[in-house]
Order: structure tokens, then C-alpha cells, then sequence
């Protein structure tokens, strides 16, 4: 063989696996000569796609050193490898080349062997396929079986690196300088051949605008190549870097950025990062290739601040917070790492705040010394003082797991405070546990004490179910308690989310300012919606200051700073019924109120009293002092802590709208109606001008009353007029007095009226019981008594009267009356007969009829006339005529004269007197007579005849015509005409006059007191 090699071999193909070889020379000439013609190696078709390893490179490493010395010369015409042709030549003492082109690969290389050493200059190598270019140096040191390079590579015209290397058969130690700023990196991340699932954080996340490459270094050991990425150290400097560390948030934006490669860890550190318009300060991130899984670890570390877009980057973790912070710092430590490959996220940190303001609950928080602890899904606070304005402040723990969607908030409120409400701690803080549970969230409240306007309320211990998506609150049945004042329970809904509240309350107990409750149960309706208010259907019964009220469809709403009470329906007692709105502005303190269909009725009888369909009221309220008037009814109302006032100015105004006042003509004067607060009843008092002159003084008729009384829970009035007069109307009207003149004919004027104005018979009920008072006839004519008693009911009025031994009945129904009096002493007959004076004696009298048409009888007996103007003239008449001497009473004027038995009889009509029977007798006379007298008119028109018997005065007897002599007795005829109270007397034709027999008068004495008898 060794012949052969020496003469030349000469082969014409040969073919091994995918190498084809034409026209093959072989020489030995010293050393080994070949030539090649043609050679072709085709890796298309091959089924294992096959790579060049370094372990690969580390054995042709020990082939070349050990086989360079046998070759002179190698020499390749035509170098077909698969699509790319060149030519390749190698020789031992000259210059070779090695040449390869193709449509997406050129290589131009020159090939120098000197002693040990091959070098292979590459003058171009290009690589269109992958945008590379490279020209350089690699020495081949057979004798020290190592490969040095010197390589520039430039990259898509952007990269260009000098690439220095020192390969032996163990490993490859390297060093890159790059000799420009890198603006795309896409071709290098490339090279790389990085896990697709990590190629976007390690590159796709990262945009800059250029890339310095500082360091870059490092070595592969030819054993553990997989490893090979640890042992590369890279530093570098990104310029306007921005890194989208989750396509979902905004990204970490910076002007420059160290990138340390290390380890087979990606160290991101951001100078002056910011993120969200925050400075990130020294937050960094890193990607850590060196897992089995790699790993992404973002480290926050920055005062920032828990804002919309803060809890957005932690809710994209799943990680979600139920505050929003809006002022403030927070010191955040948070570490949050992502595996790239099932983006599991693990976030561990600490937020720390001295001073910040949250928003949580829909409440505004001011939050201290803070201390909030995160790892994954359980949150901590072990710390925080927060409070909400001057309103509340509360120590607050908690504990959250935010996957669970459980935890505990503890809130140990120390204070809870607004402008009339209060948390009575006592030392000891209100706890309340506020528990986040999937399945239905709860506030656990321990019972608790407050003060409300210096009253203390009880809140029983309550469990409140809680909705914190929707912000809804069940508020079950809770107790609660306003120390002396209200008590009761609640239960309804809170939506805090719109602002709204639903309430059910029934109030047990409430008694406030004069307000209390009259009934055990008051249900009310509680509701807040934009505005707070409180309505109930049912009927609420209560007392004001001792009065009775009752409310229906009770509206009352509190709408920015106004209060508006509406479509309510108020009764007072039994005594007022209306319909109410009104409203209350409280930065004026004005209220405005409107009562449409107001009815005032007595509670008794129902008789309507007053009613109107709108009354207008303006008033001013500040606290407890309360004014309200109208103009229209001339009426204040005045309230305040002391007592409360009512004053109608004019009744003429509230009588027009009222028959009650119309029908008893009680329209003119003033009434006001007060009630101190500590007075058990409501009292009033009154001046009032009444056309109904029911009370005189002597004959001077009382106009004006001066009337004050008092009203009594259970309806009854009391009042007195003007000091004599005491009054009690409850179902009746009981009248007592004394010392006082009642007159008659207004008394009957006034009851004439009222059975008038009522239909069938009237309702009301009247007694009067009178002491040492009179009775007013009118024309100074007076009933004296020292006791009457008058009675009105079902439209009769009977009245008995008393004085020393007299007694009198009176009886009035249906216009018709009858009167009876007996034993009446002297003195009461001067005060019936003003015209007269009498001395001793009795007096009797009778009369019945109608008030306008009636007939009655005047009977006295054994009495002295001492002063009676009619007889005063009649006998004065007898002494100046001398014919009448007979009929003379010398004495008259001094003693007077007795009367043995008088009467008179006579028939009343329109106020005229018929007087049928005049009847005197006395020892010395007796006088007969019959005419008219109208006591209106003061008039008289009577005849009388005077009698007398036979005596010494017989030669006396005047003149036949006046006188007329019947053997026993001598008479004479008298004219009486003129006014009553000096009436004329003339002498006219004797003639006799015919009167009714006594025992005829007697028995028509006692007639009307066969019908009173029956009252009594």
C-alpha cells in the first residue's frame, strides 16, 4: 500500500453514507498529497438532523492535532454541500483557502500552517439567513490541542461584537466586547434558542431604545453543556427601558436600566423606575433561568401609594383589597414572582404608612400607624389606628384570606361622635367584629351604650348580616333604649352601595319635650334615599303636653336642610281634626305650614265648632322655642322649654268659618289657651264682648266678661267669670256663683235662640245653682234670692228660687212657661215693684203662657204701702179735691198704708198688660180698677174705683155726680193715665167697676204650681 501511495492512487468515485467523492488523487511524498475533483455531502435527506457539538468540536480538535503533520497538501476542486458550492485547498509551507457560497451563505477564508500552529483567516463570512456577517481569526495549536478566535460579528447591521475565545478539549472560555449600542436584540434573543414560554419576558416585555454592552463573558464546560447559560456573565446598560412585566398592566417605565445576566439570572434594576405615574424608587426585577421552571420576581420597594391603579396590579393576582387609598405614603416591600411557564404567581410584602387616608365602606378614612401584611392571598393588619373625620376613631385588626374570600375585621372603637350622638366607652372600647364569609358576611356588635342629645340609648348585642359586593346590611331584631326617653326595635336593610336604608321600627316607649306616647306599639317605617324619612299607616297615638293627638298617614322627611311633614292626618284630643303639611328650613328656621280641612268640634255632642278648608301659618323655630301665626285668623302659637301659648286675637275673624260661635254669638273679643310644663292641665283665659247681657250689675247691663279656666285630659273645662262665676262643662254645664244679677230677659233671649237654631231637641245640658243673687226683670225691677237653681235640658228651662221664706218655679218649654211664687217678704216686693216701697206683708203670684202672650196674677196681703207712685198720685189727687175729702188719707205720706189684700190680675201680649182685675182693700178704703200699662213705653191707662164706709165725714159728700152713696158705702171714679212712673189722675163720672172675687184669684194662684210641682 505504502508502494501504491508513493507512485499515486488514483480512485474515480467513492461514496461513504452522504459523501460522494470524484476523481480522486492520492500521493506519499514525504507526506500525504490529495486531491479531490469533486466532492458532495448531502445532510437533506438525512433522517436525524445533526448538529455540531463541542463535545464534537473537542474531538476533531484531537484529530487535527494528531493528524496536521501527515498532510503536505489537501486540495478540493468542487465543494458541493447540499446547496453550496466552493473549493478548498490546504497545504503545509503555503497559503490555502477554503471557500464556500450559496444562495443564503458565503465564506471566504484563508487557510496558513507554520509549525504547530493552523490558522484560518476568515476575510467574510455571511450569513443572509440569519442577517450575520463575521470576519476573524481561529488558530488551531496542534501542540497544545487548543483553538483561539478572534471573531467580529455584526448582526442585522446592528450588533457588532468581537468575540475572543480559548477552546481546549475540556471546555471554551470566552469574552464579548461589543463595539456599539444595540437598538434590537431581537436577532441575539434569536441566537439564543430561549424556551418559547419564556421568550416574552426575556424579550417580547422588554422595548429600549438602544442596548451598551459592558461585560459579557464567560465558559462551557464541554461535560455539561446544558448548564452553559450560568456560567455567562453579562452587564449592560438599557436606555429608556420599559419592561411589561404583565401585558395587563402598565409597564416599569425608566430612562436607564442596569441588566446584569449572572448565574443564569436575568438582574432587571430600573434606576429611577416609575410605573402608573409612581416612582418605583428601588424596585428591580429579575428572571431566573437557572429553575427547572423559570422564574420572574418582581421586588417593589418604593413609597407609593395603595391607589385605583396600585390594587388593579393586585387584583390582577387575584389579590383584592377593600380600601382605596387617597392620601398619603405607603412604605411598600412587595416581592412578587411569576413562574414563566404556568404563570403561578407567589406575592409576599409589607405596607407600612405613618400618615394615610383611605376610602373603604364608602367612608373616608384618616388611618395611623398602619401596618398591612401580604402573603399570597392572606392579608394581615396587625396594626392601625384609623379614623373617620371628628366622628369616629377605632383601633383595627384583620385578618383576610383574599382565595377564601374569609376573615375577621376587629374594630375597638374608642370613640364614635357626631353633632348630637355619642359612644359612651367608659374606658373600655365598643368591639365590633366585622366576619368576611363566601357564604354570607356578618357585623358582630357587642352591646352598646350612647348619649343622644344628653340622653343615654342601649343598643342590645346584634349580628347584622352584610353583603360586601352589594354593601347590604340585615339588620335583624335589635332592642334599643333612650334612657327615659324612647325604647323599642329595629329591624330592615341597609344599602350602602345607593345610600339607602329600609327600616321597620316599633317604638314602645317615647316621651320627649312634652311628646308622649299614648299606645304600647308604634309601628313606623324608617327610610333613607337621598333623604331620610319616617312614615306609618297605622294609627299613632300621643299626648302634647297632656292633650291627646292622634296621626295618620304620618309622612315626615329630613331632605337637605329642610324637614317636611306631610299629608298627615292630626286630631287633638276629640276636639280638632286636620290635615297637615309643613315644611322647616333650618338654616333660616322658618316653617311654613298648611292645614287643609281643619275642624274644631265639641267631643261630646259632636256639634261642629269651627272648620275651614286651608289655613296658612308661617312660623320661626330654634330649638325648643317655637312660634307660629296666621294673619288670617289674627292667632300666635308660642312654645318653648316653659309652657306653650295659644292666643286668638279676634273671634270676629275665626266666627266667620264657625256656626258653633255664629249660633252662640261669641264673635268678638280674644281667648288665649297655655300650659306650663309642669302644669297637669291646659289653662286659658279670655275678655270677651257678649250681645247677650246675661249678668247686670244692679240695673247696668254687663257687657265685656273677663273669663280664665282650665282644661283637663279628660275633657272637662272648668273656668271662671269674672271672679263670681265658676263654670264646669264636661257632658253638662254646672254653673255656680254668687253675689251676681242674672238677667232674665237675655237668659230667655239666649234660650230662645238655641232652641231656634237646633234641630229636634238640643244636645246641651245647663244647671245653674246662684247664692245671694238676683234675677234682672228689666226698669230696675229685680228677683232677689238667697238661693236659685236653674236647670236647662232636652229645650226646657225650669228654675226654683229661694228668699227667707218665698219660693218660686219657673218652667219654659216650647215657648210656653209658667211661673208660680209664694211667701215672698216685703223686701223682695220693693225689688220687684221698683215704683214702690212696702212694709210687711206677704206676696203671691202666678203666671203662665208664651214668652210673647201670657196671663198672670199678683197677689199680696197684709202689708203697708209705703211709697207707690201710682197710689202716691191717686191719694195725693183725693187731698187737693175738696169734693174727695172723704177719701183722704191725712197719714198717707208718713205711715203709708196698710193693705189688708191686694191683687192683680192681668193679660200680657207684645209687652202690653191687659189688666183685667185690680183689687186693693184696706180699712180705710178699698180700690178697684182695670186699664193697660206697657212697661216699654212706660204708659198706663187705668179706672179704678175707691170705696169707703159711712162715717163723720157724711156732711162732707160733695156734689152728686162724683160721688155715688148706695146707703152703705161711698165710691168715686178715678182716671189714671200718663207715664207709670208719675202717672196723671183725674176724677170722671162715678161709676162701678167689677173685679173677680178673691177665692176666683186664689185658685188661679195655684194652678201653675200644680203643673212646676211636678220639676221638683
Amino acid at each position: 500500500m505504502f508502494i501504491v501511495l508513493q507512485n499515486g492512487l488514483y480512485l474515480d468515485n467513492v461514496s461513504i453514507s452522504n459523501i460522494h467523492a470524484k476523481n480522486i488523487y492520492i500521493k506519499w511524498d514525504n507526506k500525504l498529497n490529495v486531491s479531490v475533483q469533486e466532492l458532495k455531502i448531502d445532510t437533506t435527506n438525512s433522517k436525524i438532523q445533526h448538529h455540531t457539538t463541542f463535545k464534537e468540536i473537542s474531538k476533531s480538535l484531537k484529530v487535527i492535532s494528531q493528524t496536521t503533520n501527515w498532510f503536505h497538501s489537501i486540495v478540493i476542486a468542487n465543494l458541493h454541500v447540499n446547496n453550496a458550492s466552493g473549493s478548498f485547498k490546504y497545504t503545509s509551507d503555503n497559503q490555502g483557502f477554503l471557500v464556500i457560497k450559496s444562495p443564503t451563505l458565503n465564506l471566504e477564508s484563508k487557510i496558513y500552517f507554520k509549525s504547530h500552529l493552523l490558522k484560518v483567516s476568515i476575510d467574510n463570512f455571511t450569513d443572509k439567513k440569519r442577517a450575520l456577517q463575521a470576519k476573524g481569526i481561529v488558530i488551531f495549536d496542534t501542540n497544545a490541542k487548543k483553538i483561539y478566535t478572534e471573531v467580529n460579528l455584526d448582526i442585522h447591521n446592528d450588533t457588532n461584537l468581537t468575540f475572543y475565545s480559548v477552546a481546549d478539549s475540556q471546555r471554551l472560555v470566552y469574552n464579548v466586547h461589543s463595539n456599539k449600542s444595540i437598538s434590537d436584540i431581537s436577532y441575539l434573543i434569536k441566537m439564543a434558542h430561549l424556551p418559547k414560554e419564556v421568550i416574552y419576558w426575556a424579550y417580547t416585555a422588554i422595548k429600549m431604545q438602544h442596548l451598551d454592552i459592558e461585560k459579557f463573558n464567560g465558559f462551557m464546560d464541554y461535560t455539561d453543556l446544558e448548564n452553559a447559560y450560568k456560567n455567562i456573565y453579562i452587564k449592560a446598560v438599557g436606555k429608556k427601558l420599559t419592561y411589561a412585566y404583565n401585558p395587563k398592566l402598565d409597564a416599569v417605565h425608566t430612562q436607564q436600566t442596569n441588566l446584569e445576566f449572572k448565574n443564569g439570572v436575568l438582574y432587571i434594576r430600573p434606576q429611577k423606575p416609575s410605573s402608573y405615574g409612581m416612582n418605583l424608587d428601588k424596585s428591580w426585577l429579575k428572571i431566573d433561568f437557572s429553575k427547572k421552571e423559570e422564574l420572574l420576581t418582581l421586588h417593589l420597594l418604593f413609597d407609593g401609594m395603595l391607589n385605583k391603579d396600585m390594587l388593579h396590579v393586585l387584583s390582577t393576582y387575584d389579590i383584592k383589597l377593600p380600601f382605596l387609598q387617597r392620601k398619603g405614603k405607603v412604605d411598600t416591600n412587595l416581592i412578587i414572582t411569576v413562574n414563566l411557564r404556568t404563570i403561578n404567581v407567589d406575592a409576599k410584602g409589607d405596607f407600612y404608612t405613618k400618615k394615610a387616608n383611605f376610602d373603604y365602606l364608602g367612608l373616608n378614612i384618616d388611618i395611623y400607624d398602619t401596618h398591612i401584611h401580604l402573603d399570597n392571598y392572606d392579608v394581615a393588619i396587625d396594626k392601625m389606628n384609623a379614623q373617620y373625620k371628628d366622628i369616629a376613631q377605632a383601633d383595627v385588626h384583620v385578618t383576610f384570606n383574599a382565595k377564601k374570600s374569609t376573615g375577621i375585621i376587629n374594630l375597638d372603637f374608642h370613640k364614635i361622635q357626631t353633632h348630637d350622638l355619642s359612644l359612651i366607652t367608659d374606658k373600655i372600647p365598643l368591639h365590633i367584629a366585622y366576619n368576611i364569609d363566601p357564604k354570607q358576611d356578618t357585623i358582630d356588635i357587642q352591646k352598646s351604650q350612647w348619649k343622644y342629645k344628653n340622653k343615654q340609648v342601649t343598643l342590645d348585642k346584634l349580628l347584622v348580616d352584610f353583603d360586601l359586593n352589594t354593601l347590604r346590611a340585615k339588620i335583624p331584631v335589635t332592642f334599643f333604649k333612650v334612657d327615659k326617653m324612647a325604647n323599642g326595635y329595629a329591624n330592615g336593610m341597609i344599602h350602602l352601595k345607593t345610600a339607602q336604608m329600609n327600616l321597620d321600627v316599633d317604638l314602645l316607649k317615647l316621651k320627649y319635650g312634652g311628646v308622649e306616647l299614648s299606645q304600647t306599639v308604634t309601628p313606623l317605617k324608617v327610610t333613607y334615599n337621598k333623604f331620610l324619612s319616617v312614615s306609618s299607616n297605622a294609627d299613632i297615638y300621643f299626648s302634647v303636653n297632656g292633650s291627646e293627638y292622634k296621626a295618620k298617614d304620618f309622612y315626615i322627611s329630613f331632605e337637605k336642610e329642610s324637614v317636611y311633614l306631610k299629608h298627615t292626618l292630626l286630631k287633638i284630643s276629640q276636639y280638632i281634626s286636620t290635615k297637615i303639611y309643613a315644611n322647616y328650613d333650618f338654616n333660616s328656621k322658618k316653617a311654613h305650614i298648611s292645614l287643609s280641612d281643619f275642624i274644631l268640634k265639641n267631643p261630646d255632642t259632636g256639634e261642629v265648632l269651627y272648620e275651614n278648608n286651608k289655613i296658612l301659618l308661617g312660623g320661626h323655630i330654634d330649638g325648643e322655642n317655637i312660634t307660629i301665626n296666621s294673619k288670617e285668623l289674627d292667632a300666635t302659637f308660642v312654645s318653648s322649654s316653659e309652657q306653650w301659648r295659644l292666643t286668638l286675637g279676634s273671634l270676629a275673624t275665626i266666627a266667620k268659618k264657625s256656626h258653633f260661635l255664629e249660633k252662640y254669638k261669641l264673635n268678638e273679643g280674644e281667648i288665649s289657651f297655655y300650659k306650663k310644663s309642669d302644669a297637669l292641665y291646659t289653662q286659658f283665659n279670655a275678655n270677651i264682648r257678649y250681645p247677650y247681657c246675661l249678668l247686670v250689675n244692679k240695673d247696668k247691663k254687663i257687657t265685656r266678661y273677663s273669663i280664665s279656666g282650665e282644661i283637663t285630659k279628660e275633657h272637662k273645662i272648668y273656668l271662671t267669670v269674672s271672679k263670681n262665676i265658676n263654670v264646669k262643662i264636661n257632658k253638662e254645664i254646672k254653673i255656680k256663683m254668687h253675689d251676681t244679677g242674672l238677667n232674665i230677659d237675655a237668659i230667655i233671649d239666649f234660650t230662645k235662640q238655641i232652641v231656634q237654631s237646633s234641630s229636634g231637641k238640643s244636645k246641651l245640658k245647663l244647671s245653674i245653682d246662684a247664692i245671694n243673687s238676683y234675677l234682672y226683670l228689666g226698669n230696675r225691677r229685680y228677683v232677689i234670692s238667697d238661693a236659685m237653681h236653674l236647670q236647662y235640658y232636652n229645650n226646657i228651662l225650669t228654675t226654683q228660687l229661694m228668699h227667707e221664706k218665698g219660693n218660686t218655679g219657673f218652667k219654659l218649654e216650647n215657648n210656653t212657661f209658667h211661673l208660680y211664687g209664694k211667701n215672698f217678704n216685703d223686701k223682695f216686693m220693693e225689688k220687684l215693684f221698683v215704683l214702690s216701697k212696702f212694709s210687711g206683708g206677704s206676696l203671691d203670684f202666678s203666671i203662665d203662657g208664651t214668652l210673647d202672650d201670657y196671663k198672670g196674677v199678683f197677689y199680696m196681703y197684709d202689708t203697708t204701702m209705703i211709697d207707690y207712685k201710682l197710689l202716691n198720685n191717686v191719694l195725693a189727687f183725693i187731698n187737693t179735691v175738696p169734693s174727695l175729702v172723704t177719701f183722704s188719707l191725712p197719714g198717707y205720706n208718713k205711715k203709708g198704708l196698710h193693705v189688708k189684700n191686694a191683687y192683680v190680675k192681668f193679660h200680657a201680649k207684645k209687652g202690653v198688660f191687659d189688666i183685667s182685675d185690680i183689687y186693693l182693700e184696706s180699712k180705710e178704703m178699698t180700690i178697684l180698677g182695670k186699664g193697660t200699662a206697657d212697661i216699654e213705653k212706660n204708659s198706663i191707662d187705668l179706672t179704678l174705683n175707691l170705696k169707703t164706709d159711712l162715717g163723720s165725714n157724711l156732711s162732707k159728700v160733695p156734689l152728686v155726680g162724683y160721688i155715688i152713696f148706695d146707703g152703705k158705702n161711698i165710691s168715686t171714679t178715678l182716671k189714671v193715665t200718663g207715664k207709670l212712673d208719675d202717672p196723671t189722675v183725674k176724677t170722671m163720672l162715678a161709676k162701678d167697676i167689677v173685679v173677680a172675687p178673691l177665692n176666683i184669684i186664689k185658685r188661679t194662684l195655684t194652678l201653675p204650681y200644680e203643673l212646676i210641682k211636678k220639676l221638683y
